[in-house]
């Protein structure tokens, strides 16, 4: 019996092995011998029964070794119901010289199946990918990863359900099984895109001008095709991305992302079902995203990232009330990073809900040392935070660290952050200003439909964006547009905050229109923590 993981062995160091049923039994592309390796010569199994289960029940279906002929070892195989391909292992085991266990690729167990749609998975992908660039690279040929992306399929998930979602997804893998002009093993990435790998000889520049005509021919008839899906007919939009190992990417992980980044840009691109390489300069951003973005990391966890605050001041008579918390990253060899350079990246990688729960963490410790009672302290809150179970973290935060006791604490979200589900937002909204936090709905006026958010979100504040204030005292038109903001804002009951004002002639319209905050250059720039607090009294500190 199987008792450790560390005894496995992947056979020819993750070699894996096609297998199908066939007339005379088993098919092996290839001999597994005594001493483990594999021989590239065809092998008909013809005694499935003599199987025995190894490891954990439901786990593995073993094989044992069989009679040695010739120098090799004539194995069994099971053939478990359903299962179309199977993983050779080898098991390391006192007193035997092998045995192994055979997996069947698309079991529900496998971690190679993804559970969307039955085909391999993303792990499967990347397996196969380094085995078959180990084996390209041996035999001079090139690897292509393409990647059909249907950004469809989230769609029809967020409008009918993951149900009808996944029955889209399915019948989108047969139709691209039945377009390839060779069968290939499929790779599903998530909920909106698959992957092949494809083989590339001979002369480059005609083997990628084949392969790119391939894959237009399968766009076209994959996006075309119409999809009858639970009595609907639904259409596949999207586009295909490649890349070539070795021409696009050093390894197999860069060429995955080389071909993510262009199945992106093929999605972009304006004709439906296009074909897109990706290009040099994405794959060389992507590369420093990656290093930037490890980096970024390693400064956060090292709590080296400072940060700063913007005084918010009430509008009648400069008085400092508060302010919106700003992170900054001066990087030790590049300097100042940019706000939203940085900020994208601990997006895109996962790392802007550490970001937001360090700088709450640092506020409180400041609010305690410099004894700030009284504050209004902003918090930005990025669209990825504002799921329950993200924003509540982040709440719990605050309130365990005793803010909502000491000062008066804002969430600023965005108008993309709510759009789509007002109705979630609102509850999102209640339960977390149950627990004393207030709502700022930022960058106000940029979005389409910001009017409407003012009757439908149950927020307290709106920060009107700098590109409404910023000039409007010689700017009429600018003028007109800010009056009806604030007279919409108003009419609901929301406070206001002018953002972007910088000269004394915007700051008396800005008072004219009795706009109840402001913030702005004009008043302070960003400052230093504790050249706030040096400034600030528990009455409030009057700006010259």
């Amino acid at each position: 019996m199987l008792q450790d993981s560390s005894d496995i062995d992947l056979l020819v160091g993750a070699q894996f092995l096609p297998w199908e049923l066939t007339a005379g039994g088993f098919c092996f592309s290839g001999v597994c011998d005594q001493d483990g390796t594999v021989r590239p010569d065809l092998l008909v199994i013809e005694n499935p029964d003599s199987i025995k289960l190894v490891g954990q029940p439901g786990t593995f279906w073993g094989w044992l070794c069989g009679e040695a002929r010739f120098d090799r070892t004539i194995v069994d195989v099971p053939f478990p119901s359903g299962a179309v391909r199977c993983h050779l292992y080898r098991i390391r085991e006192p007193g035997r010289n092998v045995f192994g266990v055979a997996v069947p690729l698309n079991a529900s167990f496998s971690r190679r199946v993804a559970e969307t749609s039955g085909e391999l998975s993303r792990t499967a992908l990347i397996e196969d990918a380094t085995q078959e660039a180990i084996s390209c690279l041996r035999a001079d040929k090139r690897l292509a990863c393409c990647i059909l992306r249907v950004p469809e399929v989230a769609k029809v998930q967020t409008a009918l359900g993951s149900a009808v979602a996944e029955l889209f997804l399915k019948e989108i893998a047969l139709r691209l099984k039945h377009v390839l002009s060779t069968p290939r093993l499929i790779y599903e990435l998530g909920m909106e895109a698959f992957a092949v790998l494809q083989e590339l000889e001979g002369d480059v520049e005609a083997a990628t001008a084949a392969l790119e005509e391939e894959l237009r021919r399968i766009a076209e008839q994959t996006f075309g095709y119409p999809y009858d899906i639970d009595s609907m007919v639904l259409k596949a939009r999207g586009g295909i991305g490649y890349a070539i190992l070795p021409n696009d990417a050093g390894d197999v992980g860069e060429l995955l992302r080389a071909a993510e980044i262009a199945s992106y840009h093929a999605v972009l691109r304006p004709d439906a079902g296009s074909v897109a390489r990706c290009p040099q300069s994405a794959l060389d951003e992507n590369r420093e995203n990656l290093v930037m973005a490890a980096e970024f990391y390693e400064t956060l966890l090292s709590d080296q990232i400072e940060h700063c605050i913007q005084p918010i001041v009430d509008t009648r008579d400069g008085r400092w009330i508060g302010g919106e918390i700003l992170a900054r990253w001066l990087h030790p060899t590049l300097g100042p990073i940019a706000p939203p350079r940085f900020i994208g990246l601990a997006e895109e990688y996962g790392y802007i809900t550490d970001l937001t729960v360090t700088t709450m963490r640092k506020i409180a410790d400041w609010v305690r040392e410099h004894r700030l009672e009284g504050l209004r302290l902003s918090f930005n809150i990025a669209p990825a935070d504002f799921q329950p179970k993200e924003i509540a973290r982040l709440a719990n935060e605050v309130v365990g660290q005793g803010l909502t006791d000491v000062a008066a604490v804002v969430f600023e979200i965005v108008e993309g952050t709510v759009i789509e589900d007002l109705t979630q937002a609102n509850a999102i909204l209640s339960q977390i200003k149950a627990m004393g936090i207030s709502f700022a709905l930022d960058d106000f006026g940029t979005g389409y439909s910001s009017i409407s958010l003012l009757q439908g979100l149950e927020i307290d504040y709106v920060k009107i964006d700098r590109s409404f204030t910023h000039g409007v005292a010689t700017d009429h038109k600018k003028h007109r547009l800010l009056e009806a903001i604030v007279f919409a804002a108003k009419s609901f009951e929301r406070s206001l905050v002018a953002e972007g004002v910088e000269t004394e002639e915007d700051l008396k319209i800005v008072r004219d229109l009795e706009i109840e905050f402001t913030q702005g250059y004009y008043f302070a720039k960003p400052m230093r923590l504790d050249d706030f607090a040096s400034s600030f009294t528990r009455a409030g500190a009057l700006v010259a």
